[in-house]
């Protein structure tokens, strides 16, 4: 699963895996028309997507692709300007009730929606306890600026849903990990890295994916 899919560059390489099924999200139109030319150049024939933003709720909220505000189209945000307009946004519980996931040895699921990873979460509590998930997400300043975050939460949540982080290299990190690397952040920088939300009992992350 790919929240944040943009124009496909995780979701498309992943469609050729056998036995996968990819579901992409994306609140930008914009982004949206581009994926879909991807996917036929591509010949991509195992990708289902969906103009949702992906929250903690269910609702409707003002969004800017316009790429006068932006350097790039991986900063399409959230945002009330001149140009915005209001999109549907979903929680990934509510999304995938009518969906059979148990017929999924694994689900992997890629967060790269601009600072609202922990919103996302939020919204997929159901998920993270009843099946074999695997959470990529960034972590950036973008995150622990929001409304809604803070670490005591945070951890309060990765504690209720069974969870720990792992870095790339499938190292065990803590919450006073992330608070260190980002009192060590400079200024220019906005992001201390990629990091993987895990079931605590998963003892072999890579024996898992396969």
């Amino acid at each position: 699963m790919d929240w944040g899919v943009n124009y496909g560059a995780y979701s498309i390489p992943i469609s050729k895996k056998k036995n996968t099924t990819v579901i992409s999200f994306d609140p930008s139109k914009r982004a949206l028309s581009e994926f879909k030319n991807n996917i036929k150049l591509n010949n991509s024939k195992n990708i289902k997507y969906y103009n949702y933003g992906i929250s903690d709720s269910i609702s409707k909220s003002f969004f800017s692709d316009n790429l006068n505000n932006f350097k790039n189209s991986g900063e399409y945000s959230f945002a009330r300007t001149q140009s915005s307009y209001k999109v549907s946004t979903t929680t990934l519980d509510s999304f995938f009730k009518s969906f059979n996931l148990n017929i999924y040895k694994i689900i992997i699921i890629k967060l790269d929606i601009e600072g609202y990873e922990f919103n996302a979460l939020l919204g997929m509590k159901k998920i993270l306890l009843n099946y074999n998930v695997i959470v990529f997400f960034e972590f950036s300043r973008m995150l622990i600026n929001k409304k809604k975050f803070n670490f005591k939460k945070f951890k309060k949540f990765l504690d209720r849903c069974n969870l720990k982080i792992l870095d790339l290299s499938l190292n065990k990190i803590n919450i006073k990990d992330l608070l260190y690397k980002f009192s060590k952040l400079e200024k220019k920088r906005n992001t201390i890295g990629d990091y993987i939300l895990v079931n605590k009992s998963f003892n072999n992350i890579i024996k898992l994916s396969k």
